[in-house]
């Protein structure tokens, strides 16, 4: 006798609560959904909401974006609102093609989403999603769409056409206060976008412009001034996936940034731009950065040094299986393909920018003090041979075909102590602290996204909490020398270690009196 329970593939009840923990880094990586969505509709303006039921400051109520874009038809607005619907899904011709993007972001942050949208001034249509009903088992498919109109306050901004999303009974916004939602948007909407930015698309966050971020620091646009690209653009030409005979280019370029202009600058500036703790390359996916972090360097470790130059890689969606793109657009994890083509040359540059900074700061030290230049200054260069003009070849991914490219020649500044140097970094692993020797001293290194870093070392800051800081900084060197230099305690147990560490750090502190 067959079964009479039916078994459907998704159970709407339950799916629409897991959906929700699927993960966004940030109210920020949710939002540029949204934008993503805005300019693949053709946008030019894309407003920017962050309101509370009386439009004052207050707890977070609702959060909209607005655009300018061509709008949808009834059919298509329905289709927005399913998890995997769009109209345009494998489209990789733009930013989005998983249909995730609205539905899955809207539920990330609200319980409740409501999308207007318009073809023509005054013919307006809405529908919805509404987590409590879904889970509640009162709705099983997306709401009919209906006529409507716009909420007073958005009318004044509607373009010819476009489309209005509202997220309300917002419960996982990352903060409750107007003013810091707003805050933590605009850095990474104009970090992410800025190549669109550039190009003319105008966005704005409660009234104010979002700004375009360089991380490179090379745009005309860029306050700081003086960072210069190293050599030229790196061109790998990559195999499609799936598609025999078909290539598309993955760019790599970089830039230095000015040591001898900049290291002197307040700590407060270098954090606020973004120098300290920059180190990284920028993964771009249609020019719309979907990843940052230490990629394709191979052995390279991440040192103080690398934060003074920069990377920026640039690919097509049609390599969205070797760069294994996720949905949300949040992150990247490259297939060994994908590396073994791209690791070797971008190895040997960051080595080669290394050396170069490691250079720059020697001369600066030598030099004494410098007033500050009025024109870009280079780092100077290491002894070693000039970058050589030649062409060299590029790996190719499996199709025989290498592209050309130019290969150019092969820290945040530590704070310095008398006999070590300190510095913050986004280390991997579960380590809150590293120590390395670099020169003949002793580095010490502290996890910057680590609660002891957070909570306990930077509170520290300042003329106040020196001394204690100054201790804990002994206290963990003190385990590091120990470690290095009694590797037997470490293998005879906790104990030994412990009268090493103990041992290392008298010497520490005796030192200092």
């Amino acid at each position: 006798m067959a079964e009479a329970v039916k078994f459907p593939i998704v159970l709407n009840q339950t799916f629409i609560e897991a959906t929700r923990d699927t993960g966004y880094r940030s109210t920020a990586a949710a939002v540029a959904e949204l934008v993503d969505n805005a300019i693949q509709a053709k946008a030019k303006k894309v407003r920017i909401f962050v309101r509370d039921h009386a439009g004052g400051e207050g707890g977070v109520a609702e959060v909209a974006v607005l655009d300018d874009g061509t709008g949808m038809d009834s059919v298509t607005l329905r289709r927005a609102l399913q998890f995997g619907g769009s109209m345009r899904f494998g489209d990789r011709t733009g930013l989005g093609r998983f249909g995730m993007g609205l539905p899955n972001a809207s539920v990330s942050q609200a319980r409740h989403v409501e999308v207007f949208t318009w073809r023509a001034p005054n013919v307006c249509i809405a529908s919805h999603l509404d987590v409590d009903d879904i889970a509640a088992g009162q709705v099983a498919e997306i709401p009919t769409v209906r006529r409507s109109s716009l909420p007073k306050w958005a009318q004044e901004y509607r373009g010819f056409s476009g489309t209005l999303v509202i997220w309300s009974k917002c419960d996982r916004l990352d903060n409750r206060r107007i003013s810091t939602v707003v805050r933590k948007l605009h850095e990474p909407l104009g970090r992410v976008f800025r190549h669109f930015l550039w190009r003319g698309v105008k966005v704005w966050v409660n009234g104010e412009p979002v700004t375009a971020i360089d991380p490179l620091f090379l745009h005309p646009s860029t306050t700081l001034k003086g960072a210069v690209p190293f050599g030229e653009p790196l061109t790998f030409e990559v195999r499609i996936p799936g598609r025999p005979g078909k290539t598309s280019v993955v760019t790599v370029r970089f830039s230095e940034l000015p040591v001898a202009q900049w290291h002197d600058l307040p700590v407060e500036d270098k954090r606020k731009y973004r120098i300290v703790n920059g180190a990284g390359l920028s993964i771009l996916r249609a020019n719309r950065e979907v990843d940052y972090g230490w990629w394709f360097f191979g052995a390279k470790r991440r040192e103080n040094y690398d934060s003074w130059w920069r990377g920026e890689l640039s690919f097509d969606p049609d390599l969205d299986e070797l760069f294994a793109i996720t949905h949300s657009k949040q992150g990247i994890n490259p297939t060994l393909e994908v590396r073994e083509i791209l690791t070797p040359d971008l190895e040997a540059v960051a080595r080669q920018l290394n050396s170069r900074v490691q250079a720059a700061f020697a001369a600066v030290k030598h030099s004494g003090p410098q007033p500050q230049p009025s024109t870009p200054a280079p780092a100077p260069e290491p002894e070693r041979p000039a970058p050589s003009s030649r062409q060299t070849e590029a790996r190719p991914a499996g199709n025989g075909k290498p592209a050309p490219g130019r290969r150019p020649e092969r820290g945040n500044e530590p704070e310095e102590r008398p006999e070590y140097t300190v510095s913050v970094e986004r280390l991997e692993g579960e380590e809150f602290f590293e120590a390395r020797v670099a020169g003949g001293r002793w580095c010490l290194v502290l996890k910057s996204d680590h609660a002891f870093y957070r909570q306990v070392y930077e509170p520290l800051r300042g003329p106040a909490g020196n001394s204690l800081r100054r201790h804990l900084e002994r206290l963990l060197l003190a385990h590091a020398k120990a470690e290095a230099e009694k590797p037997k305690a470490r293998r005879s147990g906790p104990g030994a270690l412990r009268v090493s560490w103990g041992n290392q750090l008298a010497d520490l502190l005796e030192g200092e009196a």
